[in-house]
């Protein structure tokens, strides 16, 4: 349930192995970074399922949170319902520069929020009616970082904390 966190800093060449194992077809869009489109992921680069794709680009974003997700045309939502999805972090000098709390989990601390439905054995519960298609899913639990009612210790004074909604 949800992907891995992925630190990139700028200017920094990347490739990014993502091999399918979902059971259908489909693609991993990077949400806001500034790339070319054959590594963009949309909708026309389909990876199916079983298969693998390895984009290769230079990473032109200033520091910021972003996220990655499926775009798979007619199939976006319930992939990214189901945990297709996750945060991507970029750094650069600048924002070291600063002195924000940098310790990935320890003091700067991601918390992607999710709104879910779930069957009466604990199984998501993606598309109940007309209503969920027509004006889109939503579900009465709110998930963050796929934990129900998640607690967090602090064990520093200050903390960064990096809120997508998901």
């Amino acid at each position: 349930f949800l992907g891995p966190t992925l630190l990139l800093n700028k200017d920094e060449r990347v490739q990014i192995n993502v091999t399918n194992k979902i059971g259908e077809p489909s693609t991993l869009h990077w949400h806001g970074l500034h790339i070319p489109a054959i590594a963009d992921g949309g909708p026309h680069q389909i990876i199916a399922n079983g298969k693998s794709w390895e984009p290769t680009f230079k990473v032109m974003n200033k520091a910021a949170t972003f996220w990655y997700h499926s775009h798979m045309l007619h199939k976006t939502g319930e992939q990214v319902y189901r945990g297709l999805a996750g945060l991507m972090i970029v750094q650069d000098e600048e924002s070291r520069e600063l002195k924000l709390p940098s310790t990935y989990g320890v003091d700067d601390i991601p918390l992607i929020l999710q709104d879910r439905a779930f069957n009466r054995d604990g199984s998501f519960q993606y598309v109940r009616s007309m209503h969920d298609i027509m004006m889109g899913m939503r579900g009465n639990t709110i998930l963050v970082n796929g934990t129900l009612r998640p607690q967090f210790q602090a064990q520093t004074n200050v903390v960064r904390l990096r809120v997508l909604n998901g």
